[in-house]
């Protein structure tokens, strides 16, 4: 298996409401390796996406996304088909072209039934497969960090910042 994500400064689970130094999912330290259930690790999924529109015409698709690693397919359709998730929000995927439709896209039926209502009972959504089980993080951009945060620390300050957020390489 890959290497697990360690916890990084620049980490998406480093969150304003949380400490500053450990992950708000799973609070483990930076430079610590993320929970095993942590939500920020995610693994590439395809989902079936299924459209069955008023008029009686179905529409059949293959979307592909990051979810949490720890998500297994019993999960995954859950949360896409039982949970607060609303399937309107897969409308956010229009341009991104993560949705391959066999046929002609329902694009624009959707959105049109989304101006008047939920899309919950219209999209329904079957867990595939793991398209990529690597285990990975997002990191925020570096330019999001600001640059006041090292500069008005000490050379102590800022030696103790290299050593807590310095990847440490996984042994041979």
């Amino acid at each position: 298996m890959s290497t697990w994500p360690l916890v990084d400064a620049k980490d998406d689970g480093i969150r304003p409401v949380g400490k500053p130094d450990e992950c708000f999912y799973c609070n483990q330290k930076i430079g610590a390796p993320h929970g095993r259930d942590c939500v920020v690790v995610t693994k590439l999924v395809e989902m079936r996406v299924i459209a069955e529109l008023p008029d009686g015409t179905v529409h059949r698709g293959l979307w592909q996304f990051r979810e949490p690693f720890a998500w297994d397919a019993e999960m995954s359709e859950f949360h896409k088909n039982d949970s607060s998730w609303c399937a309107g929000n897969l409308l956010n995927q229009r341009d991104a072209g993560s949705v391959i439709w066999e046929g002609s896209a329902p694009w624009d039926a959707l959105a049109a039934l989304g101006e008047d209502r939920c899309l919950c009972d219209v999209l329904r959504f079957e867990f595939v497969r793991v398209v990529d089980p690597t285990p990975r993080r997002k990191l925020k951009n570096a330019e999001t960090v600001q640059k006041s945060e090292l500069a008005s620390q000490s050379w102590t300050d800022a030696e103790t910042w290299i050593r807590q957020n310095v990847i440490k390489l996984p042994a041979k």
